[in-house]
């Protein structure tokens, strides 16, 4: 017999071991009958003509396993004796593991089917991140266009003198009016280039955006400028300066387009000066009112009004 049968076929179930009982009783009793009975083949006639079939001859040592027999194995042939022995499964059993075997485990698919997603998501993130990238350093032709860099200037440091022969124009002159003597007194543009702090320009109200245009001799070299910012007269004992509105910040624009403006301290009656860097100038040079002081006499109308006494243009000596 093979000695290298699985030892789970000798360990039939308790169905397998009564069908194998059973089995063997009526083996036995088929046995018991073929001994009584006469030997039908040898007693039957040979039909003359006939081709005589060769018998069959049975290797006493040959086994074979009878796939109808639910795994058992004949020891001998069909007509051999002897018990037979019970090595495989209860119908159904074999085949039910075969499908299950053929089968085989799935987690070995879902672990692939899972490290498959995450090597496509790390590509798909790499490759929004580096859409992102790209994006990120990419700017419109305009904006690729560096702006001019503007570096101030350093102003003038040296001596200076105040411009002769400026002329000056307005975009606001108020109308004449008597003094406390009953003289008429005027306040045109001129006033301010005058070099008299007892003359002024003057424009009712708070004189916002209201402007002063001065024309300097060709070929000037303006590098600063200076303002009284209110009217620096005197009448007896009254201090005109604080009675009307004084100007507070002005800005400068020069013929070339470049403009500066400059901040006026409100109860200084001298001239306030500022430097600027050399330009020359060939135009207008023009002063914009920014702003300026509430009246000092609220309750009197005729003090609404604002009034430069001087204003200088000037160039390096």
């Amino acid at each position: 017999m093979p000695t290298d049968l699985p030892d789970e076929w000798f360990r039939p179930s308790r169905s397998e071991e009564d069908g194998a009982r059973e089995q063997d009783r009526l083996a036995e009793k088929v046995r018991s009958d073929s001994d009584g009975a006469p030997d039908r083949r040898s007693s039957s006639p040979s039909t003359p003509g006939a081709p005589e079939r060769p018998q069959e001859t049975t290797d006493p040592s040959a086994r074979t396993l009878d796939p109808e027999s639910t795994g058992r194995l004949s020891l001998g042939g069909f007509d051999d004796e002897g018990p037979s022995v019970v090595v495989g499964h209860a119908p159904g059993m074999r085949s039910k593991g075969r499908r299950e075997g053929g089968r085989g485990p799935r987690w070995p698919l879902l672990i692939l089917g899972i490290a498959l997603a995450l090597v496509i998501g790390l590509i798909l993130g790499s490759l929004a991140r580096s859409a992102r990238s790209s994006d990120s350093h990419i700017s419109p032709v305009g904006n690729s266009i560096a702006a001019p860099r503007v570096t101030a200037a350093q102003p003038w440091s040296g001596s200076t003198r105040v411009v002769r022969d400026v002329r000056a124009d307005a975009s606001c002159v108020a109308a004449p009016a008597l003094d406390e003597s009953g003289r008429q007194v005027r306040y045109p543009a001129s006033n301010a280039v005058d070099r008299n702090p007892a003359t002024a320009w003057r424009c009712d109200g708070e004189g916002i955006s209201q402007r002063l245009i001065f024309q300097v001799p060709a070929g000037t070299r303006l590098v600063g400028v200076g303002v009284i910012n209110g009217y620096a007269k005197r009448s007896g004992d009254r201090d005109l300066y604080a009675e009307y509105r004084r100007v507070l910040k002005v800005r400068w624009t020069l013929p070339d387009g470049s403009w500066f403006t400059q901040d006026l301290t409100d109860g200084n009656r001298s001239i306030q000066a500022l430097k600027i860097s050399p330009h020359g100038v060939r135009g207008p040079v023009t002063m914009t009112i920014l702003g300026s002081s509430a009246p000092g006499m609220p309750d009197e109308g005729s003090r609404d009004a604002i009034l430069l006494s001087e204003v200088q243009l000037y160039t390096s000596s």
